[in-house]
C-alpha cells in the first residue's frame, strides 16, 4: 500500500517523504520508489518531526500496521501545524482517539473522488463524487477498505481503495478512491444534485414535476429482503416441503421479523431470522413451506424492521428515477 500511495502522490506532483522504521525495508522501498525520499526513522519521534519540518507538510498519512503508532504520529503532526492528517485504523475501539487528530468545527460532510473516467472520455469531467454527513462517516462501521477476506480488494470492487458506508446507497461507497474532502456544506459534486439519488421529500403523484428544493438525498435504505433459494420457475412435488432461504437488511436499522406467503399475501408464515454479523450486515433467514394442492403458486417474502416498517406488496411511492423499490420479492413455483 505504501508503494502504491507514494507513486500515486508523485504522479500528482506532490513531494513525498516516506518514513520506515525498519532499515532493510527502508532500503527496499528506496530502490523501488523513484523521486520519493525514503527515511529510515520513527515518525512518532518528535526530534524527527522537528528535523524534517513536518509541521509545514500539506498532508501527513500514518498507515503502519500499528493503530496506536498511527494515531500518535498523526496527532503530533496536527499539533505541529500539518494541514491534514490521515490515519489508518483497524480497530473501532480507537476511533474516539481520532478527535486528537482534529476535524474543523464547521465540518458537516465527507465526500470522495475516484479514479473512474467520465463516459465522454474528457479527463476534466468528474463522473461521480458523492458523500455522507460527517456523523455517518465517523461511524465505526464506515471504512476506507483496501483488503477483503485477507487479500487486496479486486479491481472491479475498487482496488486499491474504496469507501464502505453500510446501510446507505452503494453510490456513496466510492471505488478506486484517490481523494477525500471534508466540507462545511452538503457536498454538491456530480450525482449529488438534481434528481440523482434524490426523491421527493413528500409523496407526489406519478409523473409530477418536483422542484429541486423539494427533493431529499437518499440516506438510510428501506427494509428489504430476497429469496435466494430456490430459483423462480421451479417444479415441486406435491406433499413434500420446500426449503426456502434468503437475506434481509434494513439500512441503518435491523430486521426484526421475516415472513413468507404462498397465497398472494392472504396469510403469512414466520421464518427463522438469524442475527447480523454486525450492526449493518445482511441477515440470513430460512423456513420451509408445504403446498395444500397442485397448481401454480407464488412465494412472497416480507421483512419488517425494528421500527415496525414492513415491505410493501407493490412498488412504493413514485420518484423521478425509480429509486427505493423495496416491494416484496417473489418467485414462481409449479406444484404437481
Amino acid at each position: 500500500m505504501a508503494v502504491w500511495l507514494s507513486r500515486a502522490l508523485r504522479a500528482t506532483h506532490y513531494s513525498v517523504r516516506l518514513f520506515e522504521i525498519n532499515r532493510p525495508r527502508a532500503e527496499e522501498l528506496a530502490e523501488k520508489l523513484d523521486h520519493v525520499t525514503v527515511l529510515q526513522s520513527d515518525p512518532t519521534d518528535l526530534a524527527v518531526f522537528a528535523e524534517e519540518k513536518l509541521g509545514n507538510a500539506d498532508v501527513f498519512i500514518a498507515m503502519t500496521g500499528d493503530d496506536e503508532r498511527n494515531i500518535l504520529a498523526a496527532a503530533q503532526a496536527k499539533k505541529l501545524g500539518t494541514k491534514i492528517a490521515i490515519v489508518a485504523v483497524k480497530r473501532a475501539a480507537y476511533l474516539h482517539l481520532l478527535e486528537h487528530v482534529g476535524i474543523n468545527e464547521d465540518a458537516v460532510y465527507v465526500a470522495y473522488y475516484g479514479a473512474d473516467k467520465h463516459a465522454s472520455g474528457d479527463p476534466n469531467k468528474v463522473p461521480i463524487s458523492r458523500g455522507v454527513p460527517l456523523s455517518k462517516a465517523l461511524e465505526k462501521e464506515s471504512l476506507i477498505a483496501w483488503a477483503m477476506n485477507g487479500e487486496d480488494i479486486p479491481h472491479m470492487n475498487g482496488y486499491p481503495l474504496r469507501l464502505v458506508c453500510g446501510g446507505w446507497p452503494a453510490s456513496v461507497c466510492g471505488k478506486w478512491l484517490n481523494k477525500i474532502v471534508i466540507r462545511n456544506q452538503v457536498h454538491d459534486g456530480p450525482k449529488m444534485t438534481g434528481t440523482s439519488y434524490r426523491v421527493p421529500c413528500k409523496p407526489v403523484a406519478p409523473g409530477s414535476e418536483v422542484p429541486e428544493d423539494q427533493l431529499c438525498i437518499i440516506e438510510s435504505m428501506p427494509v428489504k429482503s430476497l429469496i435466494t433459494f430456490p430459483k423462480s420457475g421451479i417444479e415441486h412435488v406435491l406433499g413434500k416441503k420446500l426449503a426456502l432461504r434468503g437475506h434481509a437488511w434494513a439500512g441503518d436499522n435491523a430486521v426484526s421479523k421475516m415472513h413468507v406467503s404462498i397465497d398472494f399475501g392472504a396469510t403469512w408464515q414466520k421464518a427463522k431470522l438469524e442475527s447480523p454479523a454486525n450492526r449493518l450486515a445482511w441477515q440470513h433467514w430460512n423456513t420451509a413451506v408445504k403446498f395444500p394442492e397442485a397448481g401454480y403458486y407464488e412465494i412472497w417474502a416480507r421483512a419488517t424492521d425494528d421500527a415496525g416498517r414492513a415491505q410493501p406488496m407493490v412498488l412504493p411511492g413514485w420518484n423521478p428515477k425509480g429509486y427505493l423499490n423495496n416491494a416484496c420479492h417473489r418467485i414462481a413455483v409449479q406444484v404437481a
